[in-house]
Parts: C-alpha cells; structure tokens; sequence
C-alpha cells in the first residue's frame, strides 16, 4: 500500500512527529513518498534520516521558484492544457488564482496548484494522502478535484494550524477541507473541538496522538552515583520561540534560587530558534551564566542522554501574541517516558497529558510565581520528584505508547484505502441526482 505524506519541510529538526509516523508506517509495509515545498538548511538531523534513506523518498516541489514568469508567462501553459484538453485541471488553477482567503497575489494559487499535481502526476499513485498541518490538507483535496482523481486525505492538525492561523485569516479558511476531505486527525482534544465549532464533521475526525517509544532505559532505573545528588538539574527542550515560554522558565529559575540558594539549581535548555540572543542576554542581566546553558539544536539520541541525567522536565507553553498555541508537545512525551517529572501549564492539550499533583505539576500561562513555587517544591522533595517521574512513565506506557498510535494509524490508513475517498464529487453527484 502506497501513501503520499505531505509536509511543508523535510527534513525538520523539531518534527520528529512527522519522522516517527513516517518509519512507523515503513515498519508496517506501506511504501511512503513524501512531497515537500522546501527543505530545512539545518545543521543537525536525525539518524534515522539517513538509516531509513528518507532522502531517497522526497520530492521537493519548489514551486515558489516559478513565481518569477508572472502572469503573462503562464498563459501558455494555461493554452497546453486547455489543447491537452484538461479543463477541469485549467479550471481549478484559474479558481485557485481567484481564491483569495489566503490573501496571497493572483498568481501564486494559481502557480502553487499546478506545482503540486505536476508532482503528485510524477509520482507513484497513492493509495492515501497524508497531510501534515490544515493548509496542506487543503491545497491536496485541491489537487485531488484538480486530477479527478479519487484517493483519500487525511490531515493532521497540530498548533499554529488551529490557532494563529485561524485568527490571521478567519474561521472559514478551512470551509472547502472540512467539506471536502476524508478524514481529520487533531493532536489533542482539545483542538479536536476547535475543528468540531468549525464544522467538521463529528464521524470523520479523530484524535490522533503523537506518542513516543518506552524503551527499556529510562531515569527511574538509573543509580545516582556517589549517593545523593548536590545539584538539581531542570532540562528544557523546545524551538527557542515565544509559545515555548521559555523566559518565563528563566525568570522563574532565578527566583527560586533566591528562595533556595542552599539548592544548586541548574537548567538546561536545548533547541535552537529566532529568541536565542534574547534569552542569552536575559540570562546575563538576571546573573544566571554558571547556572543556565543553552545548548542549541541537537539529534534525539543526544537529548535523550541529557534527559536521563537530569532531575525534572520543564516548559511552560503559552499562547503567543500573534495566537500561535501548542498542538502536543512530543517534548513533554519524550520526558515522561525518560522517567521525569513535568512543570508545565495549562494550555492546549497539556492537561491532557499531564496530569496535576499525578505525573507532573501545573501552573497558568505567563504565571511566573506559579512556576517558581513549581520548581521550587519539586527540587526540595526529590521523593516528590521520583512519584511524579514513575507515574509519568507508566502514563507513557499505558497510553502514549508510539507503536500504539502507529498500528491506530496504520488500520485508519486500511480502512481509507480500501473504501477510497468518502466525498464524492459534487459533479458526478449532480449528475446522479439528473439521471435519478
């Protein structure tokens, strides 16, 4: 069985959602290719990039790179298909010109269109079309009507999608996707019901968790050499952007080393992002050089190493100023399954995952004090820190599990298959609704 998985970027460092879904279902027997508008200039990668050969199963559309004939340029192209006699691709290329709730110029719908089912028609047909993110989902149920063809799609929601996006461009942005497409796969329930105000249908979506692997070590079973620890070490990971709330882990950092300078408290933070240099000067001004380090974009073998040496986990999402929220931080997964506790807030689907006073503890958005008493608390109780570590993995193994939610996947990805797209086209409808 064949599935084309849609994506922005290929590779992406911080998408590992993404990564674990698409070796997940090649360690299934499906053939995956992905098809992506650009690829990420990053240092770093993920071994599994390279022990899968994912490289080898990308096709990068580029189609921005066009933009430059402008619209004089393409009418021919637009005369080949109307010879070709293509009139309903030609027809939704000039549709996807005039569509405008993108708010993007004449030409790039129209530009953007045609790229993507070039591509899809120089690929191996799918049998199902994965979409990571609303915007794709709505660009390939497109592209589907564009060919007349008649394969599935299913897309996945999961922050900036369901949040900022939709208060940059209003609610009915999504209107032809959720009429249109198959099957809608939400990170949270939380967003879940976000999709249900917007009017999709309650039979096709579904919550599909981004789960992480219990493997056999994790921080619970590690010994503490040299008896009890001096230092209590809180780990961060997350892109160095605003949703992450990272100053506010900062800030709350300093001031429990006010309350508590017999405790040496140190924080690490890994990934990389536009806020670096803010963050870094934060840290100077509060003098927290020799106790917070800001480790930069690393592959997940390494992160998992600085998760099982460190204490508790923290990140303190928040909705950003320009509405941007947290989908389901696999972040916070990744911790729990280590065997760490989670401070973290209620925002999104968190508290869906976290559970208060049980496997992590919570605090409101922006809330500084909160987090501090937080740290605070869990750093003075290491038998606090070790409950709330092992509950949290047992969480993980009961419900986040990642091969789980992939063998969910997996039959979803059956059952699209073999009943092919739930939608039937409004032109062959009309024509049965004529002929009776």
């Amino acid at each position: 069985m064949r599935v084309l998985l849609v994506v922005a970027d290929f590779p992406a460092l911080s998408e590992t959602f993404v990564l674990d879904q698409i070796t997940g279902l090649m360690d299934r027997g499906f053939a995956v290719d992905i098809l992506a508008a650009r690829g990420r200039d990053e240092a770093t990668i993920h071994r599994e990039i390279v022990s899968y050969r994912l490289l080898d199963r990308v096709y990068y559309v580029a189609w921005t790179k066009r933009k430059s004939a402008g619209l004089v340029g393409w009418i021919g192209p637009l005369l080949d298909l109307a010879r070709q006699g293509r009139l309903q691709l030609l027809k939704e290329i000039v549709a996807a010109g005039l569509r405008r709730r993108l708010k993007r110029p004449l030409v790039v719908g129209a530009l953007q269109l045609l790229a993507y089912a070039e591509a899809v028609e120089d690929l191996p047909p799918p049998d199902v079309v994965l979409c990571h993110f609303g915007p794709n989902g709505d660009l390939m149920v497109r592209v589907r009507k564009a060919l007349g063809a008649r394969w599935p799609v299913a897309t996945f929601f999961h922050g900036y999608d369901i949040s900022n996006l939709l208060a940059k461009m209003g609610p009915r942005i999504y209107d032809r996707l959720l009429r249109d497409g198959d099957l809608f796969l939400p990170a949270s329930g939380f967003f879940r019901m976000r999709l249900a105000e917007l009017g999709a249908a309650a039979d096709r979506t579904s919550v599909q968790r981004m789960g992480v692997r219990p493997e056999s070590e994790w921080r619970g079973e590690q010994p503490t050499p040299g008896g009890k620890k001096r230092e209590f070490v809180f780990i961060s990971v997350g892109r160095l952007v605003e949703k992450k709330g990272h100053e506010y882990t900062v800030r709350a950092l300093a001031r429990c080393r006010q309350r508590a300078p017999d405790i040496d408290m140190k924080l690490r933070i890994v990934g990389g992002g536009p806020l670096m240099d803010k963050l870094q000067d934060m840290i100077a001004d509060l003098g927290l050089e020799g106790s917070v380090q800001l480790s930069g974009s690393l592959p997940r073998e390494d992160i998992k190493g600085r998760l099982l040496s460190a204490d508790a986990f923290v990140l303190p999402s928040v909705t950003a100023e320009n509405g941007d929220m947290e989908g389901f931080p696999v972040a916070i997964l990744e911790a729990m399954a280590a065997g760490l506790p989670v401070l973290t807030t209620r925002h999104g689907g968190i508290p869906e995952i976290v559970d208060d006073g049980v496997t992590g503890l919570l605090a409101a958005e922006r809330d500084v004090d909160g987090l501090a008493d937080a740290m605070y608390r869990i750093a003075r109780d290491r038998s606090l820190a070790d409950r709330l570590g092992r509950a949290a993995r047992e969480k993980v193994e009961r419900d986040l599990d990642l091969d789980r939610w992939n063998d969910k996947l997996a039959a979803r990805i059956r059952q699209l298959a073999s009943s092919g797209s739930m939608v039937e086209p409004r032109r062959e409808l009309r024509r049965r609704l004529v002929t009776g």
